[in-house]
């Protein structure tokens, strides 16, 4: 643990390892990518953990709850280090039967998701046209391509999934979660400035790492999906 430490505090030592302004001085690791997302993902729950106490103290209903698919039907895009991570568990042997399920499903998501995943990943580059973003993801959410590692209303990779999915969640209800929801109002949410700064620095972490991994693709991420099948 001490070594990631270090190597999170060497990645943010300087913000242009981040912007990709800077090279990282020297080459990390899958292993050390994994890793370092592994401890991020931890962080952000004890965070996530810390804003649901939160939520109890106020009387807030946080609405999710398992077979919730609603944001399994947004594209999730990732930075190389979750991917890589996500594809170390699953070629565990133990992992097996979701690893064959994913390459089951991959085939179908990625012939209804179209040019969705390369069109979403580079409006998520430094000063991309955000309402552009917006207005492709939510119509790439109601397309309802429910996400290839979704199995039977589960997340199968829940364990390691990116950190996206960790800070997702809705208030009240789960009403307006879904594609199927024709009004315009999205779901409510807990603007808890605690968790945001610690997804901001873990975003900036990762991103760190994403460039020091693929230096001939900084700032370009992939949908997770693509990125994991990739890396299989």
């Amino acid at each position: 643990m001490s070594d990631i430490r270090s190597l999170a505090a060497e990645l943010t030592g300087d913000v242009k390892f981040a912007t990709g302004e800077r090279p990282f001085p020297r080459a990390i690791s899958d292993e050390e990518a994994a890793d370092l997302a592994a401890a991020v993902q931890r962080t952000v729950d004890q965070m996530a953990d810390e804003r649901a106490n939160a939520a109890v103290q106020h009387n807030v209903k946080i609405a999710c709850g398992r077979g919730c698919n609603g944001c399994c039907e947004e594209m999730v895009i990732v930075s190389e280090a979750e991917a890589i991570g996500v594809a170390r568990w699953l070629n565990r042997p133990e992992n097996a039967a979701v690893k064959a399920h994913f390459l089951e499903k991959y085939p179908s998501w990625r012939d209804r998701a179209g040019d969705s995943p390369e069109r979403l990943a580079k409006l998520t580059v430094k000063n991309a046209d955000r309402s552009a973003y917006t207005e492709a993801h939510v119509a790439y959410w109601r397309t309802r391509n429910l996400c290839a590692f979704n199995r039977d209303g589960d997340c199968s990779i829940y364990e390691v999934r990116p950190v996206v999915c960790r800070d997702a969640h809705a208030v009240d209800t789960n009403e307006r979660c879904f594609a199927s929801y024709q009004g315009e109002a999205r779901p409510g949410s807990i603007k808890f400035s605690p968790m945001m700064t610690v997804v901001g620095r873990a975003h900036h972490l990762l991103q760190a790492a994403h460039n020091a991994l693929a230096p001939d693709r900084i700032n370009h991420h992939q949908a997770l999906c693509e990125a994991v099948y990739r890396l299989l």
